[in-house]
């Protein structure tokens, strides 16, 4: 096992609901430094895969591990170690989007100076620098997305899940969105990992490897 990388081994995934087709069988992958674009149609496991690897999900059958070995659900690896931009966005719409961000890099432990600088160091990257004190019902769709990346990047993860990240996103935005996940994990190359979950063809430039889902979790990288 690469303790540099996330694993998973005979992973096999029900949901629960009567009758429920298994979304995984016996499935093994590894995720090691770099940023993965996994690709297929809605429906093939790609969100589940995600929700696996972030220990939101537990396996039926099989192990999860991420760096350092530890399994998915650890709690210090959850608020530390691992970012995830939901496809549903989920800012917490009564708060500014600098509140935001900054809630979550005081989580991950980031110090006052260093979270006030980061989130705003991010808020620029993106492009949204003067939206800070804004709430994010008044931020568009693409505006939303970008401080939605900002919030999971903000406390350095090592591993970054985006899931449909440029859906319903002009060619501006998903050029600013990808380009940063891109250079996130260029900042420390042999550590983070990025997984993308997406049908989007435009983000496979920006991608080191390319997973192509089949139905079921059957594929492989």
């Amino acid at each position: 096992m690469n303790p540099a990388a996330i694993t998973l081994t005979g992973v096999a995934f029900t949901y629960p609901a009567r009758r429920a087709r298994a979304v995984f069988r016996d499935y093994s992958a590894q995720f090691g430094p770099g940023v993965h674009l996994l690709r297929g149609y809605s429906g093939c496991g790609k969100s589940t895969l995600l929700r696996l690897i972030a220990g939101y999900l537990a396996p039926d059958a099989g192990e999860v591990r991420v760096p350092g070995g530890r399994k998915s659900t650890a709690r210090d690896y959850q608020v530390r170690s691992l970012g995830f931009v939901f496809q549903s966005i989920n800012l917490l719409e009564g708060v500014t989007v600098r509140q935001n961000i900054e809630m979550a890099a005081a989580l991950g432990g980031l110090s006052k100076p260093e979270l006030r600088r980061e989130s705003q160091r991010w808020l620029e990257t993106l492009g949204i620098g003067g939206l800070g004190e804004e709430k994010p019902d008044r931020l568009s769709g693409g505006q939303r997305q970008r401080a939605a990346f900002a919030r999971a990047v903000v406390k350095r993860p090592q591993v970054l899940l985006l899931d449909e990240p440029t859906s319903g996103l002009d060619e501006a935005s998903t050029a600013a969105l990808a380009a940063a996940a891109r250079d996130f994990q260029r900042a420390a190359p042999s550590e983070r990992i990025v997984v993308i979950a997406a049908h989007d063809e435009r983000l496979r430039p920006y991608a080191d490897h390319e997973v192509r889902f089949e139905p079921h979790g059957e594929g492989a990288p």
